[in-house]
């Protein structure tokens, strides 16, 4: 061990200096001459170390780029060379190599110290080395994929087009060889012992027989099951059991489904017998008449036969049912006759059958008459198509086509025996009611509809008013009587409202003064409807909405009187002209229409007049009564003011075939001038009236 030493006494000794002496001899500096030169080396030592150092972070820096640029090149997610599979992974060595040269290249250009650059390069050597040996081996592997890829698409083609194939035998031997020969050429490629290469032909023949039968089986069992047969030596065990167990299935799915089929068509045909049944029983044509092929197909030959020939009665049936749903009453009477089970009162062979197929011809000649009586314009529209074809003019507003079908439907009706003719379906009717109560602009166009159903069906209108009054409220009859644009879009707006809700905010004693007013002015209206049928409800359908249009005025801010003066000039006096009992339309002249009526009552023959209701009476009371005519008859408007009717002591006169007596206003008009018998005798001032002006009797 080392050890300290110790100093005790004195190191130096003083002496004293002589006289300075010269000596040849020097100091002795050896030692720091040694020293300085090993602190000379140990320098030169710490900065090779450094510059050692430097080099070799210079050179991990490079090779860190150099390996992150491999990785990213290797491994990039969407852009690496291991993301290269088959087809796409040739020549990918020398792709990897390149681009690892030319990032060389790029890193080395930056090393300016050749040290550095040595050792760089040595590295990259051997990075450059393993890369090519991991992706030749890679490459390598890639290629033989890509290889079994294209032996293996090429094989999933040849099966496929034997299975689309499969009708033609020829076709499928074709593509067997060819897949034969395709499996032999990749067992070569791969070096497979002829075993193997044995097996895995058969496995694929096998596959593609497979496929090929059950394509067929589907088609046609029978079939496939003897291609099977001259097959099964060149299938595997497995597919052999399958494809006869796809095969016995189909057959047994064919059975079953032939029974299903059969009970399918029975219930079809059962609904189209259904259907065509009650077609020919309600007189119509079937569309598509039923066929003996139908019931074969249904129950055989021999049941499928018999039973079309009984279902033939049903047709021959039809067509009589169908003659009687279009004729007349005479012609119906005529058929029931010819279809009589017994004629004269005497039944013969096959009463029975002919007696049901009479019991239902003689049940729908009743439905047909219910029908006709209850809607009989939709019934000639649905039976004839003649007014079926006119009908269709109906929906363009068209006057000309309107009347068209007037002609048609009332024909064909009268010719059917309707009672009473109607021009519109119950379905039309119940449409326009509906189309009334749409006020979204406020009444314009619910009276807009009742002026254009007036427009439309010209002298008809009355008709088609009279079908309509029970469906729609008061203020559309009122509308429909023929009032001007600005009182009819008021009515109908104020049809919804109740009469009480008009004359909130009125003054009790003004609408009592309006009503008082409106009683008087209706008066002498109120007398052309005292004998006319239905008069009464006339009046008081035509006095409410008179009523309920004073208060809508008043409610303007007209006084009581003034409301009842504007409503009854709306409603009455633009309307007609009024004479004792009865009125004339303001579009006629009224003077004229008087000078006829009064003629016709002289012209009147009583001996035309009926006097069979009053059987208690004797033979003087009759008498009088025909005296009374010509002097005490009055005119009475009709109900569908297109004329007069003569009434006498609140009764209508009737003629001999017990219908009233009645007058067009046209026919009026042609007496009067006959009775005045010259145009200046009918106008002594030299004035022509024109028929056409309104006129008033105020």
């Amino acid at each position: 061990m080392a050890k300290i030493p110790t100093y005790n006494g004195r190191q130096v000794e003083s002496r004293p200096l002589g006289a300075p002496q010269f000596s040849g001899t020097g100091p002795d500096a050896s030692g720091l001459v040694r020293g300085l030169a090993q602190a000379e080396a140990g320098v030169i030592r710490l900065i090779e170390k450094s510059r050692e150092e430097s080099e070799s972070a210079q050179t991990k820096e490079a090779a860190l780029i150099y390996d992150l640029f491999e990785q990213d090149l290797k491994y990039n997610p969407e852009t690496g060379l291991y993301k290269r599979r088959g087809k796409g992974a040739r020549d990918i060595t020398n792709q990897g190599f390149s681009a690892l040269d030319k990032k060389f290249a790029e890193i080395t250009a930056g090393i300016k110290n050749e040290r550095v650059r040595r050792r760089f390069t040595e590295y990259r050597n051997g990075r450059r080395e393993s890369f090519g040996r991991e992706f030749n081996r890679y490459e390598f592997e890639q290629n033989e994929v890509y290889k079994d890829q294209v032996d293996d698409g090429l094989l999933v083609t040849a099966m496929q087009g034997a299975a689309l194939a499969y009708k033609d035998a020829g076709k499928v031997s074709e593509y067997q060889a060819l897949v034969q020969s395709l499996v032999r050429s990749k067992a070569q490629r791969k070096g497979l012992p002829d075993e193997l290469t044995q097996m895995q032909v058969l496995k694929s023949n096998s596959a593609l027989v497979s496929n090929v039968i059950q394509r067929l089986a589907i088609e046609n069992p029978q079939q496939a099951k003897q291609y099977f047969e001259s097959q099964a030596g060149g299938m595997t065990a497995d597919d052999q059991m399958q494809v006869s167990r796809a095969i016995e299935r189909q057959i047994k799915d064919r059975e079953i489904e032939a029974r299903q089929m059969q009970a399918i068509r029975r219930t079809e045909l059962s609904s189209r017998v259904a259907d065509a049944t009650a077609a020919y029983m309600s007189g119509y044509e079937f569309k598509k008449p039923l066929t003996e092929s139908e019931f074969v197909a249904a129950f055989g030959a021999e049941e499928g036969r018999a039973r079309y020939q009984e279902f033939q009665k049903v047709p021959a049936l039809g067509s009589a049912i169908r003659e009687l749903s279009t004729a007349s009453p005479e012609e119906r009477a005529a058929i029931l006759q010819r279809f009589n089970p017994a004629q004269n009162g005497v039944a013969g062979e096959g009463f029975e059958a002919d007696s049901k197929a009479f019991s239902a011809l003689a049940s729908a000649a009743s439905r047909f008459d219910k029908e006709m009586q209850s809607d009989p314009a939709a019934y000639v529209a649905q039976r004839s198509a003649i007014v079926r074809k006119s009908a269709e003019g109906l929906a363009s507003g068209d006057p000309a086509a309107t009347s068209a079908y007037v002609t048609a439907t009332i024909a064909e009706q009268q010719r059917l025996g309707v009672q009473e003719p109607k021009l519109l379906t119950e379905w039309q009717a119940a449409a326009i009611a509906s189309r009334f109560s749409d006020t979204s602009e406020g009444g314009d166009n619910a009276a807009k509809l009742i002026e254009g159903l007036r427009h439309q069906w010209g002298n008809s209108w009355p008709a088609v008013f009279r079908q309509l009054q029970d469906k729609l409220p008061p203020a559309a009859l009122v509308i429909g009587s023929g009032v001007d644009p600005q009182t009819a879009g008021t009515l109908a707006r104020i049809a919804s409202l109740k009469t009480a809700d008009l004359k909130l905010g009125l003054d009790s004693i003004d609408t009592k003064t309006a009503k008082d007013a409106l009683s008087e002015g209706m008066a002498e209206f109120r007398n052309t409807l005292a004998g006319q049928v239905g008069g009464e409800r006339t009046f008081s359908t035509l006095y409410s909405e008179a009523e309920r249009l004073v208060y809508a005025y008043m409610s303007q801010g007209k006084g009581p009187k003034d409301a009842v003066r504007q409503a009854t000039k709306a409603l009455i006096d633009d309307k007609y002209t009024l004479k004792d009992t009865y009125r004339v339309p303001s579009t006629l002249d009224a003077r004229l229409v008087d000078i006829g009526a009064r003629a016709a009552l002289r012209k009147l023959d009583t001996s035309d007049i009926d006097n069979s209701t009053y059987k208690w009476a004797n033979d003087e009371f009759i008498a009088d009564r025909l005296k009374k005519v010509p002097h005490q008859g009055y005119w009475v408007t009709l109900p569908d003011e297109s004329g007069l009717a003569l009434y006498l002591d609140g009764e209508a006169v009737l003629n001999k075939a017990q219908q009233p007596i009645t007058h067009s206003f046209e026919s009026l008009i042609e007496l009067a001038t006959e009775r005045l018998g010259s145009i200046e005798e009918a106008f002594p001032d030299g004035r022509m009236l024109e028929y056409g002006k309104p006129r008033s009797a105020r």
